[in-house]
């Protein structure tokens, strides 16, 4: 784990805690070492040797104690805490994540969340992107860069860093990976969407099999276990090996080429700029459209969003970034923020039965909503 001072705190502290825990490390045959670097952090590592029985018990005693020494000195000395790309995914559950966002979508539409449309800057290799949002009770800034030829260079398409900041006195909290936070939460904002806007979530499509896919696949996993998945693609080849690897999730996964007529529930998720989805618009099922966010890109054929009730996660943003809707030509009119079906029965917004189409294309907000789920299971953890 890495801790981060920072800079222009002028609080000094005795270190009695951590000394403390040396002896007990110590007193187990353990050691205890810091490795610092002048103005960038220091990393504790602790080494305990493996004991059986009651000793066990005691041990965990002594971890739980440094962690929550760490939780006292981070407070006292202002220390922001990075988490990489596994920490943060274990900060974030999908039932979490989805009531959060559920919660947050209500207070963004009584203007007690504050997200600006994301500035988008093109650079060399693809686009930056900036996302602040604040509430009454936290603030993030989201900075991310897509660049797709990174995975040429075996680099990830996505990079960028989350920051967390006190409220009160703008002073930083926490820096996630920010490329996981959005892959979590747009999946999120998906799962909501089913939960709101499916009639039946017996049987998936997902479109693409890249990271958006795979978060997909865990939330479906985790929110509708032993439910059926297709995972469509051009290459059979390449979906088999999607499904293999993911063999031990409670779904039937069956990769496929073609969309089979019982899907209940579509999600694209590629960065595909033409259309991936061409079938029909049904009353039945739900299509999702995820993985695109620029005005001249659409997923979805046109015909099916025309003949679509459509809904959005985020109106603002959707009317510069929705190209699937854009392409469309539809009146906006007759586009529904998704807050109108958290707060209104989906039978009531639809009593023609059309089919329904609902585009996500993400805003800080959502980010925001993480950001609490975040920070409750650390304070969680350390009070417990």
């Amino acid at each position: 784990m890495s801790f981060f001072k920072i800079s222009g705190t002028k609080q000094d502290s005795h270190g009695l805690e951590l000394s403390i825990n040396k002896e007990f490390i110590e007193a187990q045959e353990g050691k205890i070492a810091v490795d610092s670097v002048l103005g960038i952090g220091s990393t504790f590592t602790v080494t305990l040797k493996k004991k059986q029985g009651v000793i066990s018990q005691y041990l965990y005693s002594i971890l739980s104690s440094i962690e929550y020494c760490f939780y006292l000195l981070r407070n006292k000395l202002n220390i922001m805490k990075y988490f990489d790309i596994q920490e943060t995914k274990k900060l974030l559950p999908f039932t979490k994540l989805v009531s959060a966002i559920e919660k947050a979508a209500i207070d963004y539409a009584k203007g007690t969340i504050s997200s600006p449309t994301r500035l988008v800057t093109p650079i060399e290799s693809g686009v930056m992107l900036a996302m602040p949002a604040s509430a009454p009770d936290i603030a993030m800034t989201k900075l991310i860069n897509i660049c797709p030829e990174n995975p040429s260079m075996g680099l990830r398409t996505i990079n960028g860093e989350l920051i967390i900041w006190d409220v009160n006195t703008g002073i930083p909290e926490y820096i996630l990976d920010a490329p996981t936070v959005t892959a979590r939460r747009t999946a999120a904002v998906s799962m909501l969407g089913v939960k709101l806007l499916a009639k039946k979530t017996s049987i998936f499509a997902l479109y693409g099999n890249g990271d958006q896919a795979s978060n997909h696949t865990e939330a479906i996993a985790h929110l509708y276990p032993y439910s059926t998945l297709y995972i469509i693609g051009r290459n059979m080849d390449n979906a088999t090996q999607y499904c293999k690897e993911r063999e031990n999730l409670p779904l039937t996964l069956i990769p496929a080429t073609q969309l089979p007529d019982e899907v209940d529930v579509v999600i694209t998720t590629t960065t595909s700029p033409t259309p991936v989805y061409f079938d029909m618009a049904r009353p039945e099922r739900l299509v999702i459209g995820v993985g695109v966010f620029q005005p001249e890109k659409a997923e979805i054929e046109a015909s099916v969003v025309r003949n679509s009730l459509i809904f959005v996660d985020d109106i603002q943003s959707a009317l510069e970034e929705a190209g699937d809707i854009l392409q469309a030509g539809v009146d906006w009119n007759e586009v529904l923020p998704l807050t109108d079906a958290i707060q209104t029965d989906i039978n009531l917004l639809n009593t023609s039965n059309r089919p329904i189409f609902f585009k996500s294309v993400g805003c800080a907000a959502w980010d925001l909503a993480a950001c609490r789920v975040a920070k409750r299971v650390l304070e969680s953890k350390a009070t417990d």
